[in-house]
C-alpha cells in the first residue's frame, strides 16, 4: 500500500478546490474511496495552521502521504506513570509516505505547525462508517 500511494502524484485532482481550504476548529476529513468489502477507506485530511490530531495510537493500520504544505509528526512513548511523553518530531513534506501499525507501538500526533494549509491522504484498514470511531486510540499526554 505504501508503494502504491507513493507512485501517484496527482491525488489532489480528486479533491474539490473548495474543500482544500480546510475548516475552522479542527482538521477536515473528506472521503475519497472506501472498498466494497470494507478492507480500507481513503480520506483527504485538510489541516489549517495550528490544527493537530490528538496524541494517539491506531486500532488499525494506516498509511499516509503528504500532498501539499508541511506537517509535523510528533512521536510519543508510554511512560511508567501511565501517560505518554514526547520523544521527538519530524517534518513531513509533500511526497513523504509514512506507515503506522495497529496498536500503541507507534504513538504520534500529526498536525500543521506552519503558516499555510497542508493536505494529506490517509488510508486506513477500516470501513468508511468506522473512520470516526475505528481508527484512533487516544492517549493521555503528560503535562
Amino acid at each position: 500500500m505504501r508503494r502504491e500511494l507513493g507512485r501517484v502524484d496527482n491525488w489532489l485532482e480528486w479533491l474539490d478546490e473548495d474543500k482544500r481550504k480546510g475548516e475552522e476548529g479542527t482538521y477536515a476529513r473528506h472521503l475519497l474511496h472506501a472498498s466494497d468489502d470494507g478492507a480500507f477507506a481513503m480520506m483527504f485530511l485538510v489541516w489549517r495552521p495550528g490544527q493537530f490530531s490528538p496524541v494517539h495510537g491506531h486500532k488499525t493500520w494506516c498509511v499516509y502521504k503528504v500532498l501539499a504544505g508541511e506537517l509535523t509528526e510528533e512521536f510519543y512513548a508510554c511512560a511508567a506513570s501511565g501517560g505518554v511523553r514526547r520523544t521527538g518530531q519530524r517534518a513531513r513534506r509533500p511526497g513523504d509516505v509514512t506507515t503506522a501499525s495497529a496498536g500503541i507501538s507507534q504513538i504520534h500526533r500529526l498536525g500543521n505547525g506552519g503558516e499555510g494549509v497542508a493536505i494529506s491522504l490517509h488510508v486506513y484498514g477500516v470501513r468508511a462508517a468506522e473512520i470516526s470511531t475505528g481508527v484512533n486510540i487516544v492517549m493521555n499526554e503528560l503535562s
